[in-house]
């Protein structure tokens, strides 16, 4: 079986709209969240892992070893990431996508507005026009049922 890829970047990783909202409208095998940060804490691994759906195969996986690992998986595979830095260095590893839903990011210090609840920093930013000039379109959307808003056109 041929794998089908989906990349989300939302801050939150998995919580409800991802639970509840995208993994059934993306009739999801796998849910693969790809956070240093997350991977390297016992604490918030089991956290997150008790937030995901039960029948779902859900990993939690540093960025070093997230394409080895997403290139062995079958079926459709979510990915979550917080930032659009990490699908970046990822792509540029050769990881295979067709393109990237931005969810969620929250405000921060060094993050300015864009739409509603996105606000992206200059590397940010820059990642995305490197996705972008890669081929791949990113487009905001909070929940499968909005339409889509190309990145490219606030940025």
């Amino acid at each position: 079986m041929k794998s089908k890829i989906f990349a989300r970047i939302d801050d939150r990783l998995i919580h409800g709209q991802v639970t509840i909202r995208w993994i059934p409208y993306l009739k999801a095998d796998h849910v693969v969240i790809i956070d240093n940060e997350l991977f390297a804490n016992e604490f918030l691994k089991k956290v997150a892992l008790v937030a995901a759906p039960k029948n779902i195969q859900t990993q939690i996986l540093s960025e070093d070893k997230a394409n080895d690992i997403i290139s062995k998986l079958e079926g459709k595979i979510l990915l979550l990431a917080k930032s659009p830095i990490v699908f970046k260095t990822l792509l540029v590893e050769g990881l295979k996508l067709e393109r990237i839903i931005l969810g969620g990011t929250g405000s921060r210090s060094d993050r300015k507005a864009l739409h509603k609840n996105i606000f992206l920093s200059a590397e940010e930013i820059d990642a995305i026009k490197t996705i972008e000039n890669l081929g791949i379109p990113v487009e905001i959307q909070m929940i499968p049922e909005d339409k889509t808003i190309p990145i490219s056109k606030l940025i």
